[in-house]
């Protein structure tokens, strides 16, 4: 019988734990597109005879329902495929924690507003499928139940990642003067100091001035009035 040791333990721990969340991921991904399915079947197209198009009653529970739904399916199905599958993305506990807050309270909250206002006596005319409509509540509840289930066991199980673990930030050496260096002088000291002004005893360096030679300024021809010839 092989003994458990403590890596193997570390080992099933860490894949028990991405089996489960391989599931909560999963059944939100169903659950969230089950929501859209619902809402979008709940009623059926209204024929209007002044301009003969087909319309649909909304109310913005209804739009909303469908926005929220689209998002959280393709952030489910994007974190199963990129992050537990191709292990494309990196795992960030933080924002999977935001977001799986944020989804259960908009998801729960409109649950809430459907059943509310979803009422199985409205009139005919509008075409309401109430069984629908109940789906759509039963999956709105449902999908927030999942989410919170994630943000729990994120919560129980995993820690955020501290930088200091992969790469040390903390500066190392040692700073300031060592004992062995001199001391610095401080600004009484140097003001005390006597200034040696030195202008005179510089020279320039290089050759300033003109190329030509001197001695030939007296060879050039002039006339009698002075001027160049």
């Amino acid at each position: 019988m092989p003994v458990n040791t403590r890596a193997s333990r570390r080992v099933n721990k860490i894949a028990s734990a991405s089996l489960i969340i391989t599931c909560l991921r999963s059944i939100q991904s169903l659950a969230t597109l089950m929501t859209m399915i619902f809402m979008l079947i709940s009623f059926s197209d209204i024929l209007l005879k002044d301009d003969g198009k087909s319309y649909r009653f909304a109310q913005l529970p209804h739009f909303f329902t469908v926005m929220v739904g689209i998002l959280g399916f393709a952030y489910s199905l994007l974190y199963c495929i990129l992050v537990l599958g191709l292990d494309y993305w990196s795992q960030d506990v933080l924002l999977e924690r935001i977001a799986d807050c944020v989804f259960t309270i908009l998801i729960a909250a409109l649950g809430f507003l459907v059943g509310k206002n979803a009422s199985c006596d409205a009139p005919p005319a509008l075409n309401l499928n109430c069984s629908n409509v109940r789906g759509t509540v039963a999956c709105l509840y449902l999908s927030a139940a999942v989410y919170l289930a994630a943000f729990v066991f994120s919560m129980l199980t995993e820690e955020l990642p501290n930088p200091d673990s992969a790469e040390n930030l903390v500066p190392r050496g040692h700073y300031g003067p060592s004992p062995a260096s001199p001391a610095v002088p401080s600004a009484f000291d140097v003001s005390q100091e006597p200034l040696n002004d030195n202008t005179t005893e510089l020279k320039p360096r290089g050759k300033f001035g003109s190329i030509q030679d001197k001695s030939r300024l007296h060879s050039i021809p002039r006339d009698n009035s002075g001027g160049l010839v």
